[in-house]
């Protein structure tokens, strides 16, 4: 594609975007066909995470150790390709995306991350069109990206964001040698990230491990690189064990002093599988999203009623007490995306809150992302629903809590 005839289309969509009061390309609110789901994430709003690219035609997979990612929002792009941090503009007109990034700043990399970058930054300055594909689980979408040929240049798939700290993880299960064994129940094995230092933009971190084997306590260094976790060596208490507690205890130190872990967080757990062994930890968060009540906090556009306003989620159904009365609707979820449908409110024509209730219902279903922050010194999470624009829809704090 000609630079002129690049500069014009890349013009015209952005007229589009800006013109577009959602900011939410048309393909994204296509209806879904029969067997599909009813709704899937949208382009713009959505993280994405690269999955395999293009380089110098021959398509290669990022690894686990490469956090190269994207998000759109307004016609901006933002993300990394694993190496330095990418920024640049976009805009999108039915199926068609054209990208424009400007001279992207060398870095020292590893040779692997190198080239997934360049492969990335070459497919983003190729895409001619888009393609979100819809899967039959829930986020499972893939957003592919073509050249003006209709090659596949790019795949991505949504972006797991989650973090490892500020929360405290608690074990759940090991497994050795190919048996799966519950935690001690009595007492309570953890483990806790404390970052001194990190990169968004690569997605890293290291600084401080701590936790404890449910007999004893451990402390060490640890560095994490996309979904790359390595321990340096850890510190251990030396007080005896019951036989239980001990075998658990050899299990954790046998997975955590491996040469490296494949890192995983699902919705609301963590899971650390050694490189060496394939032994495996669990662990589950001690501030879950599923079973949890909270309490608005914050409606940007709106008061917030003195009487406390409450969100609870469970087994997909949502409820809680809104500012004229009880509501309730479904929910799908991931732990990071959210999903709001068929959200019903008690119906009372003498509430002086009618329109804010109306404003939380609508701020609900506009909800695409999920951002939760737990503040372990106060004993408070905070949770955050953004649109697909990446605004703050609504903000709740642990029900209960002040």
């Amino acid at each position: 594609m000609s630079s002129a005839r690049l500069s014009a289309s890349l013009g015209a969509v952005l007229v589009l975007v800006i013109l577009s009061p959602t900011g939410v390309p048309p393909a994204a609110a296509q209806s879904a066909a029969p067997g599909e789901p009813a709704w899937q994430l949208p382009l713009e709003g959505t993280s994405w995470r690269l999955r395999d690219h293009v380089f110098r035609g021959v398509e290669r997979t990022a690894g686990p150790e490469v956090a190269a990612w994207m998000t759109l929002r307004a016609g901006r792009l933002e993300g990394s390709g694993g190496c330095t941090r990418l920024r640049g503009r976009y805009g999108v007109m039915g199926d068609v995306l054209i990208a424009t990034l400007p001279r992207v700043r060398r870095a020292r990399c590893a040779e692997q991350t190198s080239i997934v970058q360049q492969g990335m930054v070459d497919g983003l300055r190729r895409a001619a069109r888009f393609e979100v594909r819809p899967a039959v689980e829930a986020f499972g979408e893939e957003l592919l990206l073509y050249d003006e040929a209709d090659q596949r240049l790019l795949r991505f798939v949504p972006d797991d964001v989650a973090a490892l700290a500020p929360t405290e993880w608690r074990l759940e299960a090991w497994t050795a040698d190919g048996r799966r064994t519950a935690a001690y129940p009595r007492q309570v094995a953890t483990l806790a990230f404390r970052p001194a230092r990190g990169s968004p933009a690569r997605r890293s971190s290291s600084g401080e491990a701590v936790g404890s084997t449910g007999c004893n306590g451990f402390v060490g260094p640890y560095d994490r690189h996309a979904d790359v976790l390595s321990f340096g060596r850890l510190e251990l208490t030396e007080a005896p064990c019951p036989a239980d507690l001990a075998a658990q205890e050899a299990a954790i130190m046998a997975v955590l002093e491996s040469t490296s872990l494949a890192l995983q967080l699902p919705p609301d757990r963590l899971v650390l599988t050694s490189g060496d062994s394939a032994d495996s930890l669990e662990f589950v968060t001690a501030t879950p999203l599923e079973a949890s009540t909270w309490q608005l906090a914050r409606l940007p556009g709106s008061e917030v009623p003195v009487s406390p306003v409450t969100l609870r989620l469970e087994a997909g159904v949502a409820s809680g007490a809104g500012p004229c009365g009880p509501y309730t609707g479904r929910y799908s979820s991931d732990g990071l995306f959210i999903r709001f449908d068929d959200l019903r409110a008690a119906e009372d024509d003498d509430c002086a809150d009618q329109g804010i209730e109306r404003a939380l219902l609508a701020a609900l279903e506009r909800s695409t992302l999920l951002e939760r922050r737990a503040q372990l010194d106060r004993g408070q999470s905070q949770l955050r629903m953004l649109d697909a624009t990446g605004r703050v829809a609504a903000s709740f704090r642990q029900a209960g809590l002040p």
